[in-house]
C-alpha cells in the first residue's frame, strides 16, 4: 500500500486541490473502473486522477525533480521500459479508489455514519469550491465543474465523490480507533519481535518504560493493516484500461 489509508492523506489530497485553484478538462465516457453495482465513468476517474496528481506533485516534486517534470505531459516521460509516468499516476489513482471504496462500501454495511467533524470538513471543501466558483467569474458551481472536468461533470457526482472520500477517512480513523491493545497484548508482541526492538531501537527489554507505549503503536498499527488488507480483499474490482480518458488541466503545460 503506497501511504498508510488514514484521514490525513485523504484531506490532504483535497486540500491541495483546493489550494490550487486548478482549473481540470475531462472526456470520454463509460465505466472505467467497476465493482458489483458500483462503477466509476471518466468524470468520476478526473476527480480522483487530477487530485492525485497535485497531491503526488506537491508532496514528491522537489523529491523527484531530476526524475519527472510536473510541468510537462507525464504520458511524454518514460517511468520503465514500457509505462510512462501517466501509466504510474493512473495506477496510484485506481488503488485510491479501490481503497476509498472499499472504505465507503463497509461503512454502509456497518451502518457507519460520517461523524460531525468530518462533515464538517466535507462541507467546508464545498463552500471553497463555491467561493473559487465565484471568484472564477462563473455563474453557478456547476458550471465550474464542467470547466474543472468535463462536461458531464455535475454539483451532485462530485459531491458524491467528496463524501466517499471523507466518509472512507471517517471510518478509517474508526477502526483504528477501536484498537486499544492490553497491556500483555504489547508484551507479547516485544517477545515476538524482541531481536528487531534491542537492535534497530536499543530497547532494554527489562524497562518497560522505553519502549511499552512505542510497541503499543506498532502493534495498533500493524492490526488496523491488516484489517485495511483483509476489507480491500472483500470487494474486488475490474478495470477497463481502455475506456480510460486523461485530459490535462487547461493551461498546465503551457
Amino acid at each position: 500500500m503506497k501511504r498508510k489509508w488514514i484521514a490525513p492523506a485523504v484531506v490532504v489530497c483535497l486540500l491541495v486541490l483546493v489550494a490550487a485553484g486548478i482549473v481540470l478538462a475531462s472526456g470520454g465516457s463509460g465505466p472505467v473502473l467497476t465493482c458489483g453495482d458500483y462503477s466509476l465513468d471518466n468524470t468520476g476517474l478526473a476527480y480522483y486522477y487530477w487530485s492525485e496528481f497535485f497531491y503526488f506533485s506537491e508532496a514528491y516534486g522537489e523529491y523527484l525533480k531530476d526524475t519527472v517534470d510536473f510541468s510537462r505531459p507525464l504520458n511524454q516521460q518514460a517511468w520503465s521500459e514500457d509505462k510512462t509516468w501517466q501509466d504510474y499516476l493512473l495506477e496510484e489513482t485506481l488503488d485510491t479508489v479501490r481503497q476509498t471504496m472499499s472504505m465507503v462500501f463497509q461503512a454502509r454495511a456497518e451502518g457507519f455514519s460520517m461523524p460531525e467533524d468530518y462533515a464538517g470538513t466535507y462541507n467546508q471543501v464545498l463552500v471553497n469550491f463555491a467561493a473559487a466558483a465565484r471568484e472564477g467569474g462563473y455563474a453557478s458551481l456547476d458550471d465550474y465543474l464542467r470547466a474543472s472536468y468535463g462536461s458531464q461533470a455535475s454539483r451532485e457526482s462530485f459531491e458524491a465523490y467528496l463524501h466517499d472520500a471523507h466518509l472512507a477517512a471517517a471510518y478509517a480513523d474508526h477502526l483504528l480507533a477501536e484498537i486499544q491493545p492490553t497491556d500483555q497484548e504489547v508484551r507479547d508482541y516485544f517477545r515476538q519481535h524482541r531481536g528487531e526492538y534491542e537492535e534497530d531501537d536499543g530497547f532494554d527489554p527489562e524497562d518497560e518504560s522505553q519502549w511499552l507505549e512505542q510497541v503499543r503503536e506498532d502493534l495498533r498499527n500493524e492490526t488496523y493493516q491488516n484489517r485495511f488488507r483483509e476489507i480491500c480483499s472483500q470487494y474486488p474490482f475490474q478495470v477497463n484500461y481502455s475506456a480510460a480518458v486523461l485530459v490535462p488541466p487547461e493551461g498546465l503545460y503551457e
